[in-house]
């Protein structure tokens, strides 16, 4: 690394690389701020609060899915499938809509089941509270059209199903979300501490070589600089548990 380089801290790779992750620190400031995981667009979509599930789905494309769904399986509760069709015609309310492969520890919750599986035709969840009632079901909705609901559905090799995967949206828990975040926070100090300890040596560096040559200048500006550093070496120790942040 040349002179300039390190006196100016404008190490082409370094400067690059470490703006790019102050940015990606800051979105993460953001999510870990709001709770909330931004939607890549805004037209079909919303942003997913607080439960903080990583894609959006198109409403066309939920809507296409309850379709094909419905025709293809017959439903241990019919009155489920007239649930399915009701919300498929709700493009309001699709836009709350979130097909999720876990449903634990979600507000409000259905679980439908087809008749090509052994699961529970059918269940409501809403805050810890669970019924077999469609009916219920369905008043609620209509009360609270701009509430989530987080749908998962049972059937028969839906692993292997391209068509509910491509629905599917990937969930990032509020705890997996603090954990990743605090881990690229950590990562972030750390390459800032380095980056602040090559600065530190040539500087102390330069020290020396104005001492040798008596080249006063150099040596205040050197001496500047270590003040503006600090001791990153105290930097460095005091990164490393989710404690000091």
């Amino acid at each position: 690394m040349g002179e300039r380089a390190v006196v100016e801290g404008k190490s082409t790779a370094f400067v690059e690389y470490n703006g790019s992750y102050k940015a990606r620190i800051f979105d993460l400031f953001e999510t870990g701020r709001h709770g909330v995981l931004g939607a890549r667009s805004s037209g079909d979509s919303v942003g997913l609060e607080g439960i903080g599930m990583g894609e959006v789905i198109r409403v066309s494309d939920k809507k296409q899915f309850l379709q094909w769904f419905l025709q293809r399986y017959e439903l241990r509760s019919p009155e489920a499938g007239r649930l399915l069709r009701y919300l498929s015609n709700q493009e309001h309310i699709l836009q709350r809509v979130h097909f999720a492969d876990d449903l634990r520890n979600l507000p409000k919750t259905l679980l439908i089941s087809a008749t090509c599986v052994d699961t529970a035709p059918f269940r409501f969840c809403k805050n810890g509270r669970v019924t077999t009632s469609v009916a219920d079901a369905f008043r609620d909705i209509r009360q609270f059209p701009n509430e989530d609901i987080y749908i998962s559905l049972f059937f028969r090799n839906r692993s292997a199903c391209a068509e509910y995967a491509a629905v599917l949206e990937r969930q990032i828990r509020p705890t997996q979300r603090q954990s990743v975040f605090f881990l690229e926070l950590q990562a972030y100090w750390i390459l800032d501490a380095i980056h602040r300890e090559v600065l530190y040596r040539h500087w102390m560096e330069a020290a020396d070589r104005a001492l040798e040559l008596g080249d006063r200048e150099l040596f205040e500006k050197a001496a500047r600089e270590l003040r503006r550093l600090g001791d990153p070496d105290a930097v460095i120790r005091s990164v490393g548990t989710e404690e000091n942040i």
